[in-house]
């Protein structure tokens, strides 16, 4: 039996079941068996015995008469021998001596040896003369001797009596031999039930006084058991041989009795072919249980462990069960059931990674590619294809991104432009005259056989669209579809978020250009300064490798550097000559009036730092703090050198704007005393690379 399979509880719970529904019924059967074969053959002992015990006694009875007859043959030559005349013997077979006693004279012996006869009592004489025959039974002491008498002359009581000795050997062989005990058994004869004239076993007397210690024998055949000093146990049957009627003595006990384990022999036989039987029946339960359990226990087995795999989130493991019924069904059912869970699984996967990314991003190609390399892993397809609309371009500009990784651009007509507008849910491709050639969308000489196309629509205008294309028909479930619509949701969600990003940052940037422009605009001189002044500090913070964060608290301090000049007189901004000291301290105040005007807004406060000390110097002799060195932010060191070089450039109030090389050699001469070398170094190779700074929107010196 495979004993592995016994791990499990159903399978012991079974194999119990098996064994209790042949152990149950084999013992019960068993038990009555074995009872029911015992008291048969106590039964059959019994009456085996009772008729033995009976005819045993009747044997003996026989004989007594015949050794009777055989005595009275003797008379003759009794009477001869009294007359003094010739005799002839009788017979003398049973009988061992046979001698005449005559009142008055020694006994004469006829046959054998003289002996002593038993005394005639008068109720002997009675009988006697009558014709009928005494028995009487001598012991002496010894082993118990019985005499058969008879008178002489039954008329004359004083003729004298005629005694025989009867030959026991003859009374009792004939008896055994009559009886045909079996060897196991063996009989006794018991005169008044206690005294033993004959018995087979060894030791008599035992069997005498057990048998008289617990029972006495009253009725003509009593059923008898008991148990010997040895601890033998015996069943018996005693019949009474009632002698009174013909031979004037007490009854005589036939008892035949057999040992129990004699008795109960046949059972051995029978316990012993019952064991075979049994352990051959259990043998066949287990064999046949194995057998079931394995057919019933392997395929429960394998999907357990199936199910513990699934738990795993091995949805790829598979139950091979082929028993050909439930359980093999049941398998089919279990396998397809993890594929289903295997697929559903991975879908969630795949569309949380592609939520998770897309919504990270608010990059809108970004969102577009990472679309295309990862909706393949929900729906597999043999062409996936994301158009991302080009807001930059003309309305039916598309950029593709396809699953390999590879972009291209993808112009639509207005016929699919409208297609697609139109379909708010899904297409399935070919979809006769209405695809407007949508096959067209998916990249390759061929077009494939069958595609699935769903349009991405964050509002009223076609943002994108999502293609799978096969090369054979497919037919397209609804739970696949529903997924990729599930995928489309969350791109339109997150392109709508990059949009409105996008004009949120519009919205900032516009705000903050109108701020700005508001500044420059309070004085003539100053107007575009701080616009100009942004794209050439971008374009230099770039040289500089700085990172986009930096870039952009950069271009925002950029735009503000100026806006605490609005709490600078007029006078003193146009003033046309050199400023005195104490206009030179208001004009200088601009950068801290600037800092308090930005303070309260908090998503303006990390361009605080640029306002308030691009004027330090790199010697210490700036201000307001007289910061040198590296101790200067390097966004202020980089808005510095920008806003000295477009206010060397740009016409003032008190001269006129110096030629862009003039304005270069003069910021070199100051490199080390006002300005960062670094950034003075850098700001060279931007302006000897040509950058059209006029050319450049604010926007876009951020991101190139």
């Amino acid at each position: 039996m495979d004993l592995g399979i016994l791990r499990t509880r159903v399978a012991r719970r079974i194999l119990l079941l098996f064994l209790l529904c042949a152990l149950l019924p084999a013992g019960a059967l068993t038990v009555i068996s074995y009872v029911h074969v015992r008291d048969q053959l106590y039964a059959q002992s019994r009456e085996r015995m009772a008729q033995v015990s009976k005819s045993t006694g009747m044997a003996v009875y026989e004989r007594l008469l015949t050794l009777q007859d055989r005595l009275t043959a003797w008379r003759s030559a009794a009477v001869a021998a009294v007359t003094g005349t010739a005799w002839k013997p009788g017979a003398a077979e049973g009988l061992r001596a046979v001698a005449l006693v005559v009142p008055g004279r020694a006994p004469l012996a006829l046959l054998g040896p003289a002996f002593q006869a038993p005394p005639v009592t008068r109720r002997d004489d009675e009988r006697l003369a009558g014709g009928n025959g005494v028995l009487r039974i001598e012991t002496d002491g010894g082993a118990p001797r019985i005499f058969l008498g008879l008178r002489l002359d039954p008329g004359g009581p004083g003729a004298g009596m005629l005694w025989g000795e009867l030959d026991q050997d003859y009374l009792w062989q004939t008896a055994e031999q009559y009886a045909g005990l079996p060897t196991t058994a063996g009989f006794c004869v018991l005169e008044r039930g206690i005294v033993p004239l004959h018995c087979t076993y060894a030791h008599p007397e035992a069997f005498v006084r057990v048998l008289a210690q617990e029972q006495r024998i009253d009725q003509s055949s009593t059923d008898l058991e008991w148990r010997d000093a040895s601890g033998r146990q015996f069943i018996a049957n005693a019949w009474q041989l009632f002698l009174e009627a013909g031979f004037d003595t007490a009854p005589w006990a036939v008892v035949v009795a057999e040992r129990r384990d004699a008795v109960l022999a046949p059972m051995a036989s029978f316990r012993n072919a019952f064991l075979a039987v049994t352990l051959l029946a259990l043998g066949t339960v287990a064999l046949l249980s194995n057998v079931q359990i394995r057919r019933s226990m392997g395929p429960l087995v394998k999907l357990q462990e199936g199910t513990r795999r699934i738990a795993e989130r091995d949805f790829a493991s598979r139950v091979d069960v082929r028993s050909g019924d439930e359980f093999e069904e049941l398998a089919s059912s279990f396998n397809l059931m993890a594929r289903r869970l295997g697929a559903q699984f991975n879908a969630l996967t795949a569309i949380d990674e592609i939520d998770r990314a897309i919504l990270s991003s608010l990059d809108r190609a970004t969102i577009a590619a990472t679309v295309a390399s990862k909706v393949g892993a929900v729906l597999p397809a043999d062409t996936v294809v994301v158009g991302l609309r080009d807001p930059t371009r003309d309305a039916g500009r598309f950029q593709v991104f396809l699953g390999t990784g590879d972009s291209s651009v993808l112009v639509l007509t207005a016929a699919q432009q409208a297609a697609l507008s139109a379909e708010v849910d899904h297409l399935v491709l070919p979809a006769g005259p209405l695809d407007a050639g949508l096959l067209a969308v998916l990249p390759g000489t061929d077009p494939p056989e069958s595609a699935l196309l769903l349009p991405v629509l964050p509002g009223a205008v076609l943002e994108g669209f999502i293609a799978l294309g096969h090369t054979t028909p497919v037919p397209y479930a609804e739970e696949d579809i529903d997924r990729l619509r599930q995928i489309g949701d969350q791109m339109a969600v997150a392109l709508a978020n990059a949009n409105l990003l996008d004009e949120l940052e519009r919205l900032n940037w516009g705000a903050l250009t109108a701020l700005a422009r508001a500044i420059d605009a309070k004085s003539h001189w100053t107007g575009g300064h701080s616009e100009r002044v942004t794209r050439l500090a971008v374009a230099l913070g770039k040289a500089l490798d700085l990172d986009p964060a930096a870039l952009e608290t950069l271009r925002r301090g950029c735009m503000l550097h100026d806006i605490g000049k609005i709490g600078i007189p007029a006078a003193v901004l146009d003033k046309t000559s050199a400023l005195t000291p104490e206009e030179l301290e208001i004009m200088r105040s601009h950068v801290l009036v600037g800092a308090r005007i930005l303070e309260p807004v908090p998503a303006l406060r990390s361009i605080i730092p640029l306002v308030l000390h691009h004027h330090e110097h790199y010697d210490g002799t700036g201000y307001p703090d007289g910061l040198a060195g590296e101790t200067i932010p390097l966004s202020a060191r980089i808005l510095a050198v920008a806003d000295a070089y477009d206010a060397l450039t740009s016409d003032r109030p008190y001269r006129a704007g110096l030629a862009p090389q003039a304005a270069m050699e003069r910021m070199q001469a100051a490199s080390g005393s006002h300005f960062d070398p670094v950034v003075v170094r850098a700001f060279a190779r931007v302006m000897a690379a040509g950058l059209d700074i006029d050319a450049v929107s604010p926007s876009e010196a951020l991101v190139r």
